[in-house]
């Protein structure tokens, strides 16, 4: 629960960039309650009463909330906010993957169907976070072949008959690195 009402605040622009303290407390609260939220659903995974595969997709579902949550605090506190950024929409969609499973079961486990409620809770147990996070996974896949368009480097040769590489367009100094520009290039220009 915390996890859900403290998420969206680190999506909020203002709160990242004037009170960035604030975004690293929100930020260590989420991860820090997806932690023990991830205890707590192990053990529930362990215990159910369900099928097997009901278990196991909890299961699949808690793990990747745990991993995506730590492998974004991890990039976070490695400085690389490129993949940290990605890890955590990774989180944020598995985080509300939880409220959709369960609004999901509101709609679909009490529908009067003709599958009984064990095979639908199965079906949702996978589908809450395996579809989401696949949309997600897509998403930022795109994003990343947008940004390798957008950086700019053109090599030109210097007069005088000496040859140099200068940089005249670069929109970002992570691009330059990803380029492979070093600090020398870049002094350069």
């Amino acid at each position: 629960m915390i996890a859900t009402i403290v998420s969206p605040f680190q999506y909020w622009p203002v709160i990242r960039k004037r009170y960035f303290a604030l975004h690293k407390l929100f930020g260590k609260t989420y991860v820090y309650a997806i932690i023990v939220s991830s205890v707590t659903s192990f053990y529930l995974c362990a215990t159910t009463p369900e099928n097997i595969w009901y278990a196991a997709g909890l299961g699949g579902f808690t793990a990747a909330w745990l991993v995506t949550a730590l492998a974004g605090m991890y990039n976070a506190l490695s400085g690389k906010v490129e993949a940290h950024k990605e890890w955590m929409l990774r989180s944020f969609v598995v985080t509300i993957g939880f409220s959709l499973s369960r609004l999901l079961e509101d709609i679909v486990v009490n529908a009067s169907l003709e599958v009984n409620r064990v095979e639908r809770l199965t079906v949702l147990a996978w589908v809450s976070w395996i579809l989401p996070l696949a949309i997600t996974e897509l998403f930022i896949i795109q994003r990343r072949k947008n940004k390798q368009k957008s950086l700019s480097v053109r090599f030109v040769v210097a007069e005088n008959n000496r040859t140099s590489m200068s940089v005249t367009t670069l929109q970002n100094s992570t691009y330059a690195k990803k380029a492979g520009i070093s600090a020398a290039m870049k002094s350069e220009i």
